[in-house]
């Protein structure tokens, strides 16, 4: 399978090779030193080098206001090695970068396939994926949650699998009812995550050591739970279903960019089509869009994005992806795991990006091309499932409700820091006082 991931030193050149897979799945970083270039997976390993000290772009009371998703956003003397390219540091310490992983989306978009033959080469790559990534000569367990990703690449996987999922008793988000369909089907081995806020509060600081930066939702914590969980059962490998979304169109946003395209294009056909399907469903997401008052308005994240391949690919390369997958990693490896990404199989994404939007966005149905592949192998309750809750926590009602452990820890945070902000995010309040306290020099 390989990552793409290495660094090389060429002793009859002189030059050093470093290079990084194709999504940026795993992350590699690097500083320049007075002697020479340290490279890392980790920025942590560069606060043991002698006279290296970071340089910091933003103060504390930046980095809660901004978004920061990224290593090189906070500081100015770390960089990382881009997806898909590698760097030649040569004997002169010149460091030049090639992109190695040329993939023109655009030229490949006009793919004439049937739907059917679609259906069946999705298929086939995704179970081609599926054998590679479940080679291992341990133990593979699963993240199992209650959407179509995981419960796919859940019907490949053989019954009595260990499988591991976060859940919720007791509150809206929670997904064990769709879970325990796919364990009853395949006669998996559950192990649930099932924990209080405060177990969630008394794990901000570790899991803020290991993502490196601050954050700001508890599905982060979450997840650190969920690979602890399968760590604690002996687990080395885990296959996820990240990526999947980002390929099969599987976030809100895309519908909005879906609607724009029709637009600009006259698809009247297409826009009926919506329109009938929003009446139907007067809660869904198609309604709200055709309500907008102008609906010639392009919803802009990126004056750039003009389509929902375009989008598709900014999700993929600028956000969330990546900042997903840095979640994960750290998250996995903290626990001695390896996490491996069924979907990111770049036959699979490129195959995806070259079929026509239609079978990416059909009658108001999210990844309908999943959905058609996985007939008679996932449950029919998680295929006709309309709602999204994704990799979600009750946070919300976990505000509204009275910890004092949250709220003491926050108090704190806001005192030592000295910023000045109102209605603060609790969770990223903390985590940023944890990070200036490990991180900050």
């Amino acid at each position: 399978m390989g990552c793409g991931l290495f660094v090389i030193y060429e002793t009859s050149s002189g030059n050093l090779y470093i290079s990084r897979d194709r999504y940026g799945i795993k992350p590699l970083y690097y500083t320049f030193l007075k002697d020479g270039i340290a490279f890392s997976s980790e920025i942590k390993s560069f606060y043991k080098l002698k006279n290296w000290n970071p340089v910091f772009k933003l103060d504390s009371e930046k980095m809660f206001d901004q978004d920061i998703h990224e290593i090189e956003q906070v500081f100015e003397n770390i960089h990382q090695v881009e997806p898909g390219t590698y760097s030649v540091l040569e004997k002169n310490k010149k460091l030049v970068s090639h992109r190695y992983y040329h993939w023109n989306w655009e030229e490949s978009m006009n793919n004439k396939i049937r739907r059917e033959e679609a259906i069946d080469s999705f298929l086939t790559l995704l179970e081609d994926s599926f054998r590679l990534r479940y080679r291992a000569d341990v133990p593979v367990g699963l993240a199992l949650s209650g959407g179509m990703d995981s419960n796919a690449i859940a019907s490949l996987m053989p019954n009595g699998t260990d499988v591991f999922s976060v859940v919720f008793e007791g509150y809206p988000v929670s997904e064990k009812s769709f879970i325990e369909h796919t364990i009853r089907k395949r006669n998996f081995n559950p192990h649930w995550v099932d924990y209080d806020l405060d177990t969630y509060v008394q794990n901000i600081e570790s899991v803020t050591y290991h993502q490196e930066l601050p954050f700001q939702n508890f599905s982060v914590i979450a997840q650190h739970l969920l690979f602890q969980a399968a760590a604690d059962s002996g687990m080395k490998v885990m296959l996820s279903g990240q990526g999947a979304d980002e390929i099969l169109m599987g976030y809100d946003m895309n519908y909005r960019y879906f609607v724009f395209q029709l637009l600009n294009a006259n698809k009247l056909e297409g826009l009926i089509e919506l329109g009938k399907i929003a009446m139907k469903n007067p809660s869904g997401i198609l309604k709200k869009l055709m309500q907008h008052r102008d609906t010639t308005q392009k919803p802009i994240m990126n004056s750039q994005i003009n389509s929902l391949k375009g989008l598709a690919y900014f999700m993929m390369n600028t956000n969330p992806l990546p900042q997903l997958l840095r979640f994960e990693d750290r998250n996995s490896m903290a626990h001695g795991i390896e996490s491996r990404q069924v979907f990111l199989d770049h036959r699979l994404v490129e195959f995806c990006f070259s079929l026509p939007d239609e079978y990416l966005i059909s009658k108001g149905l999210r990844k309908p091309l999943l959905r058609d592949s996985m007939q008679g192998k996932v449950p029919i309750e998680i295929l006709e499932r309309k709602d999204k809750i994704a990799f979600n926590t009750p946070q919300k009602e976990w505000y509204k409700g009275n910890s004092n452990l949250l709220n003491t820890l926050a108090h704190e945070a806001l005192r030592d820091l000295n910023i000045n902000v109102t209605s603060p995010n609790k969770l990223k309040l903390i985590s940023l006082y944890f990070w200036m306290k490990n991180f900050k020099k």
